[in-house]
């Protein structure tokens, strides 16, 4: 049996590097930024209309691919012709995106099924050279999933009672329409197919109100408490910028929505993924956490070096992939095109902002994230033996101890 998986594993490795050698192809990177931009757009429905079996069983293959075709092709082109590209996808270039990344999402399913034979989990046969079966058994252990459905049970009730919040602060008294009305006002066509905006105090203050609200839906936002640092940052300083992130995502969704009211001939997809200048978006980064930074408690200006620290940990380049080794790796808001251009992702952000950036702090900074994780488990033991001392006063609790018993190796 291990033998068989581990020969399709090879095999499964064999057609990665197939299409990753066809992907060098793309010089100028307009099916690289193609993928990304009907990923987006796919997402973006998905959101709004009712999911059906095949819908989320495309979809959980393309989440599976598209880290790994960015990887790929930014791993096998160096450096595509053009700083900044601005097209309309046409048919072909739509239907060879979802066919690469979903190749990916199979490959990478594909080995998922491999390493669960390997592990006992399922069983699999070789049917010819390049066919196997996979048999699955009746029932599937899920040990996470008790743990999974409270939090989904809880995060359904905060939802809820945001969502009432919001119309009780916004739509009755009028808030809403105001916005609504900015964004129609301020949104443009941009070169006859695509989308430009001017800013708007009131529509910044508003959608970052809404990503920090949204974002503590994100498991892992309260993962460690705002003063530890990682890379000489603290977490608040990441979470904050990982909000602004958010509230640029949202706000730019609203704004797409508003120009398809004012011109009908604008393709969403066409308009939903847009780039950015790099230099351009620090500045505004650091201008944007500074201002709504005072709001929160211990908060200091942000520098221009904490800055580069923040966008370097919370963006994927060519020199930092191995970011996305892991299975259905978390994307980021900011995705490399260029030295001198960022894609901005929006549905990354939104799928899992938060996950990015515990992932990218790991990554980055271990030494730091282990030991800010001690101090994590440290505080959850005493909040524990405050709960515990309320039901059952004048216990004594022992930190680390050592078992022995004669013959058997020592256990702490």
């Amino acid at each position: 049996m291990k033998n068989i998986a581990s020969e399709f594993l090879t095999k499964l490795d064999i057609e990665d590097r197939i299409f990753s050698r066809k992907l060098k192809a793309d010089i100028t990177g307009v099916g690289y930024l193609t993928a990304i931009k009907e990923f987006q757009f796919y997402h973006y429905n998905l959101l709004r209309n009712e999911c059906t079996e095949d819908i989320d069983l495309q979809f959980y293959l393309l989440r599976l691919g598209l880290p790994k075709f960015v990887s790929r092709i930014l791993s096998g082109v160096s450096c595509f012709q053009y700083p900044v590209i601005t097209f309309k996808s046409n048919k072909a270039l739509i239907e060879a995106a979802y066919q690469t990344v979903t190749a990916f999402g199979f490959i990478e399913h594909g080995r998922r099924l491999a390493h669960g034979a390997m592990a006992g989990e399922c069983s699999i046969h070789k049917i010819s050279d390049r066919n196997y079966d996979v048999v699955m058994p009746d029932v599937v252990s899920y040990f996470e999933q008790h743990e999974a459905s409270i939090v989904h049970h809880y995060a359904k009730i905060r939802q809820e009672h945001v969502d009432s919040v919001i119309k009780e602060s916004f739509v009755k008294t009028g808030i809403t329409k105001q916005i609504e009305t900015l964004l129609t006002e301020q949104v443009y066509v941009f070169r006859d197919s695509f989308i430009g905006y001017d800013a708007h105090p009131s529509l910044d203050d508003f959608f970052f109100g809404i990503a920090n609200v949204e974002i503590q839906n994100q498991n892992g936002f309260d993962s460690f408490k705002g003063n530890l640092k990682f890379g000489g940052v603290t977490f608040q300083k990441y979470m904050l910028a990982t909000i602004y992130f958010l509230s640029i995502a949202l706000k730019h969704e609203k704004f797409a929505a508003a120009l398809l009211k004012k011109s009908e001939h604008i393709r969403l997809r066409d308009i939903l993924t847009v780039t950015c200048d790099k230099q351009e978006f620090q500045a505004c980064m650091i201008e944007a956490l500074n201002m709504y930074g005072p709001n929160f408690e211990e908060f200091t200006p942000v520098t221009d070096e904490e800055a580069k620290i923040i966008i370097k940990a919370l963006s994927v380049r060519r020199d930092n992939l191995s970011v996305l080794h892991s299975t259905m790796a978390p994307l980021p808001y900011l995705i490399e095109f260029s030295d001198t251009t960022w894609i901005q992702f929006g549905a990354g952000v939104q799928l899992g902002g938060v996950d990015f950036l515990l992932n990218s702090l790991n990554h980055n900074f271990p030494d730091d994230y282990s030991r800010n994780q001690q101090t994590r488990e440290t505080s959850m033991q005493r909040a524990l033996q405050r709960i515990i001392n309320d039901y059952i006063p004048g216990l004594i609790y022992v930190d680390s101890f050592k078992i022995r018993r004669s013959n058997w190796p020592k256990s702490t």
